[in-house]
C-alpha cells in the first residue's frame, strides 16, 4: 500500500475539520501542537500562558477552517492564526500596560558572537523575562519579521512606540545576555 504524501494527508485532515470531524481535529492537534507551542512560546511569559494562547489559537483554527483556501500552504495560514491568537491574548491580558515612547533610541555595542554561546532555550528564557510589551514587540519584529507599521496596527500603537519599545527590549536582552555570559565565564 502506497503511503500518502504529507500534503495529501494535511488536505484530508483539513477536509475532515471542515466537516467538523472530531477525529480530524484531534489529528490536526497532534500534528501541529508542537509548532503552535513554539509560536506561542515566543509571546508568552510562561509555559502556562503559552498553552492558553495555543488553545485559543486551535479554537480559532477550528472555527475558521472553512475560510482556509487549499490553494495556499496550510502551515502559513496556521502560523498566522497562532500569531494572531497570541496577540489577542496579549491585548486581553496585558491591555493596561503602557507602551513607552522615546525620541532617542538607546544603542550599545554588542558582540553578536556571544549569542552563539547560548542555546535556543536559554535565549527564549531571556525573551520570556521581558515585560509583556517588550516581549510582544520584540517577537513580532525580530522573530516573526513584521515591520513597525504592521506591529503598530496589530497592537494599536504608534510606529514610534514600536521602535522605542523594540530598542528598549534589545537593550535589556543585551544586558542580561552579557551578564549571563560573564558569569558563565567565571565558572
Amino acid at each position: 500500500m502506497k503511503k500518502k504524501s504529507p500534503q495529501k494527508e494535511i488536505s484530508e485532515i483539513v477536509a475532515g475539520c471542515k466537516a467538523n470531524s472530531q477525529s480530524a481535529q484531534r489529528k490536526l492537534f497532534e500534528i501541529f501542537s508542537r509548532k503552535a507551542m513554539g509560536i506561542c512560546s515566543k509571546y508568552a511569559a510562561s509555559e502556562y500562558e503559552a498553552e492558553e494562547m495555543m488553545m485559543d489559537g486551535f479554537l480559532k483554527v477550528y472555527k475558521n477552517i472553512g475560510q482556509y483556501n487549499d490553494q495556499y500552504d496550510f502551515g502559513g495560514w496556521f502560523h498566522r492564526i497562532m500569531v494572531n491568537a497570541s496577540i489577542d491574548y496579549f491585548r486581553k491580558h496585558h491591555s493596561r500596560l503602557e507602551f513607552v515612547e522615546i525620541k532617542v533610541a538607546e544603542t550599545s555595542a554588542f558582540d553578536d558572537s556571544k549569542i552563539d554561546l547560548l542555546s535556543v532555550e536559554e535565549i527564549l528564557e531571556f525573551v520570556r523575562k521581558l515585560s509583556p510589551v517588550y516581549r510582544a514587540v520584540f517577537s513580532l519584529h525580530v522573530i516573526d519579521g513584521y515591520n513597525f507599521k504592521e506591529i503598530g496596527e496589530m497592537l494599536h500603537i504608534a510606529e514610534s512606540a514600536v521602535r522605542s519599545n523594540l530598542s528598549k527590549a534589545k537593550h535589556r536582552l543585551q544586558g542580561w545576555i552579557e551578564e549571563y555570559i560573564s558569569q558563565q565565564e567565571k565558572i
